[in-house]
């Protein structure tokens, strides 16, 4: 939790159930429950960032490789793929990432200038591309 807070989630909390399991429905809450009218609650007033500048994923399975505008691709069976991407200007990215054959970005005029983006994946001397697609 600590951890958790330490990386700008304050408002977060731990409710431990017995014998619950990773569904909602294992672990009895439901409308009129103090957990899930607190999470209702918590819901109807978060806001998600739509395109942040630094997005920090893990995935288990390609079902699960996206997220915002960036998508892990070729995962290593067994093992859990990273991946951080970070806009770091206004016409680069860097991108750190392993157990993943691919790194797909999903970029926006919303995060990088259109045009040419400087691309550095791993500490790799900076590849180029250009965006020219509309944000996705």
């Amino acid at each position: 939790m600590a951890q958790l807070r330490a990386l700008g989630h304050e408002e977060i909390s731990l409710v431990e159930v017995p014998g619950g399991e990773h569904q909602l429905s294992t672990m009895g809450i439901t409308p009129g429950n103090p957990q899930f009218d607190a999470m209702a609650q918590r819901y109807r007033t978060a806001r998600r960032a739509p395109w942040p500048r630094r997005v920090r994923h893990h995935a288990r399975d390609s079902a699960s490789g996206r997220a915002h505008w960036v998508q892990v691709e070729g995962l290593e069976p067994g093992r859990t793929a990273t991946v951080e991407a970070e806009v770091v200007g206004p016409d680069r990215v860097d991108v750190r990432a392993t157990a993943c054959a691919r790194v797909r970005l999903h970029l926006s005029d919303r995060l990088l200038v259109p045009g040419l983006v400087l691309l550095t994946v791993n500490g790799r001397s900076p590849c180029a591309g250009v965006m020219t697609t509309p944000p996705c």
